[in-house]
């Protein structure tokens, strides 16, 4: 008996030592009794219109799993509204049926063990994410620690979007502070949303962490490319912070540059950034941001306006054809850069290049598409007036941990009061318009050659045709020294209506002459099979070759077998290198009050632009057509181009639009007949 009841102990003793070192049970009863190597920390709030997306970033997940070495360990809140579209979904992933609580999770090859059931919990909310680090590093020690946000992400006002908590956020000034209280420091902190690559947010983590990893830009749906990733790193688990996250922006890259992904991945951006170079970089910025400032007191206008221009010339992340979502995000070492070129006085020029060589210190590995040529890796805000500056969501820009310190703040106060000043309007005076007859041996232009070289081009099966008519070169003059953007604009007329069909930039000359050669050509949206005027509202140069453009157009999407229209941006990269222009499909986004998200094309789904309608009131108007022959149905993305067409016979109205540095607006249009 006594031999017996040995043994019997020997065995609750090993048995006991085992469920130890199993990492979880649903009561909560969980330990670890060894240090992993590494443990990944993802607080991923699904509560929202992303879920259905980051339920395939668990899928990819799982595909690997924890491993004795490694612990990846999850906080997954779900969303209580099922949708058989893209941003909701009732499903399984795999063992786990669907829950709308927070499940706390570790990942297992092709299972997800489920060690406790939070309820329903408030993702936006300090508390929440502090017993989150505090639960997970207590039960999963390792050597080395990530902490990853995966969610809506919008810069320096923060990160996630809990709709069943009225889509509160958790923002930079929360997110250091639990890091404190928590007593946490990680060795990499990680941002898998979008627009998170910005100094702002890089300041408010740098005391708690050693490296951080974000995107400048919009991020698509499919994020982070988990599998590789972790197969990567359980294969290598001793790999330190600065190889994983390079890791993890080279596996990104790998997936936007396949195949089936290139479209989209000449939009993205991905960082790694030495959080122990932000406090150098922020002081090279707070010295560019007072030389900046003392420039443009002293210089005056002529200062002013230098700067403005670098701004304008800026390579932009964020932007959206509707202006009320403008992030204001503008890459950090791009503006230093365009800052020096304006030739500002020899101080102001030394801080731009200290804050060029200070960004390239900080980022220290990084990918951008061929949509940002110009990317340092790290954007800065940069807001156009007062009223965007001072406009407030969960908190105010002044909040910030990098406004509290910095001088960056009060520049912007001066620029944007400044700006403020200026209330009159450029004027546009002797629109012309001579006209000649063209011919199909003719060259037609689209826009002007020195800035839109698309001339002599040929449609998609190598063939032109053009019947004889009028062209048109349209001439003016623009008063004013202070001008940002130029336009030329197509407009089709119906007695007192006006449909705005879109504007594409040009430039004017050193006597602010504008010349346009106009064949009655003008960009088109085709499937390959039909196609319609491309509403074109924003367009960025890439480079300073006039070859590459970004094209922005206002649209919208019903998915298939749904009723529904959603208001999406279609996102094209022009090139015009070749007689046969073509606008490449990248990616559409929806921007909303509780979040951007890429809206994924799938077969079967329709498409429909949005124009512009000026009633006979004046008053503005959104319309898409109605007509089935006037709605694309998606075949494949690799048919849905631009390209330069001609017109049809009409009554139009051409002309241009100038918008100067301080925000003012002015137009001029002449009557153009196509018969």
């Amino acid at each position: 008996m006594k031999s017996r009841s040995l043994i019997l102990s020997c065995l609750i003793v090993i048995l006991l030592a085992l469920t130890a070192s199993i990492p979880g049970s649903k009561n909560g009863s969980f330990a670890q009794t060894t240090q992993a190597e590494w443990t990944l920390m993802f607080y991923m709030d699904l509560d929202n219109n992303l879920e259905a997306a980051q339920l395939d970033d668990l899928e990819e997940m799982i595909a690997v799993g924890s491993t004795k070495d490694v612990n990846i360990v999850l906080l997954v809140d779900r969303h209580e509204k099922g949708s058989p579209l893209q941003s909701y979904s009732n499903r399984p992933v795999g063992n786990l049926k669907n829950w709308t609580t927070a499940k706390l999770l570790y990942v297992e090859k092709g299972n997800l063990r489920e060690l406790g059931d939070w309820g329903e919990v408030d993702m936006g909310s300090p508390a929440t994410l502090k017993k989150f680090l505090q639960t997970v590093s207590q039960q999963f020690p390792a050597r080395r620690n990530a902490i990853i946000f995966t969610n809506h992400g919008a810069g320096w006002s923060g990160i996630v979007g809990d709709e069943s908590a009225n889509n509160n956020t958790l923002t930079t000034k929360e997110i250091p502070a639990v890091f404190k209280e928590a007593g946490k420091t990680f060795d990499l902190i990680g941002f898998d949303a979008c627009l998170m690559g910005n100094l702002e947010v890089a300041k408010s983590v740098a005391p708690f962490g050693r490296v951080m990893v974000a995107s400048e830009e919009l991020e698509p749906a499919d994020g982070w490319n988990y599998t590789p990733l972790f197969r990567s790193l359980t294969l290598n688990p001793k790999m330190d912070a600065v190889t994983l996250g390079k890791t993890i922006v080279n596996t990104y890259a790998d997936y936007f540059k396949s195949p089936e992904q290139v479209h989209t991945g000449k939009g993205v951006t991905l960082s790694v950034i030495a959080l122990d170079k932000i406090e150098p970089l922020e002081k090279s910025v707070n010295e560019l941001a007072i030389r900046n400032q003392t420039f443009i007191k002293a210089g005056g206008r002529a200062a002013f306006l230098s700067t403005a221009r670098a701004r304008s010339n800026t390579e932009e992340c964020g932007n959206d054809s509707d202006k009320n979502y403008r992030y204001h995000y503008y890459d950090l070492g791009d503006y230093a850069n365009n800052l020096k070129q304006e030739k500002p006085d020899a101080e102001t020029t030394r801080a731009a290049n200290a804050v060029i060589q200070a960004t390239q210190s900080a980022v220290i590995h990084k990918y951008a598409g061929q949509g940002h040529v110009n990317s340092s890796g790290l954007s800065i805000y940069f807001p156009p007036d007062t009223k965007t500056l001072k406009s407030k969501t969960e908190i105010s820009y002044k909040e910030t941990p990098f406004s509290l310190t910095g001088k960056w703040l009060p520049f912007l106060n001066d620029y944007t009061n400044i700006r403020l000043t200026d209330k009159e309007a450029p004027q546009i005076e002797n629109l012309k318009v001579d006209r000649k007859t063209t011919g199909s041996k003719n060259k037609i232009n689209y826009g002007n050659t020195a800035y839109f070289p698309v001339n002599n081009y040929t449609s998609a099966n190598n063939t032109r045709t053009q019947t004889a008519q009028t062209a048109a070169t349209v001439t003016a003059r623009v008063i004013g020294d202070d001008i940002d953007e130029v336009n030329f604009v197509l407009a089709e007329t119906d007695g007192s209506e006006q449909l705005i069909y879109g504007s594409f930039p040009t430039k004017m000359d050193s006597k602010g002459i504008l010349r346009e050669e106009w064949s009655g050509v003008w960009l088109k949206i085709t499937d390959g099979k039909k196609e319609l005027f491309a509403p074109i509202t924003d367009s960025q140069e890439l480079d300073d070759t006039n070859d590459f453009f970004w094209i922005e157009i206002p649209a919208q999407v019903q998915f298939k077998d749904d009723t529904e229209w959603i208001d999406v941006t279609l996102y094209f990269l022009l090139d015009t290198t070749s007689n046969q222009v073509t606008g490449e499909f990248i990616y559409a986004f929806e921007f909303a009050e509780d979040g951007v998200r890429e809206i994924e094309l799938d077969k079967g789904d329709l498409l429909r632009p949005v124009y512009l309608l000026i009633d006979e009131n004046g008053d503005e108007n959104f319309i898409s057509p109605q007509d089935a022959n006037d709605i694309f149905k998606i075949e494949s993305l690799d048919d849905l181009t631009l390209r330069p067409d001609e017109v049809e016979a009409g009554d139009y109205l051409i002309g241009f639009t100038v918008t100067d540095f301080a925000g003012n607006y002015n137009e001029v249009y002449t009557e153009w007949a196509i018969r």
